[in-house]
């Protein structure tokens, strides 16, 4: 008998229970508000910061991180290839600074079962034909990559707290006007006596444009064919679109943020980060 079976849930389908409890949400809301909470640069054009907040902790859980990674462009002028390699964050486009108000884009958050690096990782954020500016940013122990995805063993005590990860990024419609677009993927499991564990996925697009993903995704057997996440597969995501997906397998439970690459409908690269995936290994 195959130890994993697919079921494609419908647009809209509720599972039972919810997906996420609002404290367990990691999004972009208040990085300055944590205990670990870096910033700098000058406002000329950029600002960058880098936050860790703790999501759950506790006597007998694992402890659950929340990321923040920001960079913003004050200027009047849009800036185009942000690179921050230590932050696992790149850009093709800030939009301009509004009119009013501070700027609204660009941030990259993510939930990380384990531990937060004991020592801020430090490198450069680079951006526009030379610009760069010194940095230090909140890891997880492995600290950040986009080149691979970085695995974690799980305790077999570990209870699946759910897992959220939000790639903010801009597209330019024309000369001058951009539109800021939200990529969320949340990852959750829960054990079913008797059947194994059931694997969780939702991808929503909180955009006006379409976008295509690719993930860089680990080993696991034929598990991410099945879902439909496979190594050479692009998922396409229309504006508000929300696909929802689950897997049962008996495999243990493991855990992996991975590497994924956004694009527009023309193929053109808009941006790169990181969301966090629960998955079946041996």
């Amino acid at each position: 008998m195959r130890d994993t079976h697919l079921a494609w849930l419908a647009v809209g389908l509720l599972w039972t229970g919810a997906l996420l409890h609002a404290q367990d949400a990691c999004d972009c809301s208040h990085p300055e508000s944590t205990s670990k909470f870096l910033h700098g640069g000058d406002g000329h054009p950029l600002k960058w910061s880098s936050s860790s907040g703790l999501l759950v902790g506790g006597p007998g859980a694992s402890p659950t991180y929340c990321y923040e990674r920001t960079v913003q462009n004050y200027d009047a002028r849009e800036v185009r290839d942000i690179l921050w390699p230590i932050a696992g964050y790149s850009r093709r486009f800030l939009p301009p600074r509004p009119n009013l108000g501070k700027p609204n884009c660009c941030c990259d958050a993510i939930s990380i079962v384990g531990g937060v690096a004991p020592t801020p990782p430090k490198g450069p954020l680079f951006f526009g034909p030379s610009g760069m500016y010194a940095t230090s940013v909140w890891s997880p122990e492995s600290g950040w990559s986009t080149a691979k995805a970085q695995v974690y063993e799980l305790a077999r005590t570990h209870r699946g707290v759910p897992l959220t990860s939000g790639i903010q990024f801009a597209v330019k419609r024309r000369a001058g006007v951009f539109t800021i677009s939200n990529v969320r993927v949340t990852s959750r499991t829960e054990t079913i006596p008797d059947a194994g564990v059931n694997y969780f996925y939702e991808l929503s697009n909180m955009g006006e444009e379409s976008v295509f993903l690719r993930f860089a995704l680990p080993e696991a057997g034929d598990f991410w064919r099945q879902v439909e996440f496979g190594p050479n597969t692009q998922i396409s995501l229309t504006p508000g679109d929300k696909v929802q997906k689950h897997v049962i397998s008996k495999l243990r439970i493991t855990l992996a943020y991975i590497p994924v690459s956004i694009t527009d409908g023309k193929q053109e690269f808009l941006a790169r980060g990181l969301v966090a995936m629960y998955f079946p290994r041996k």
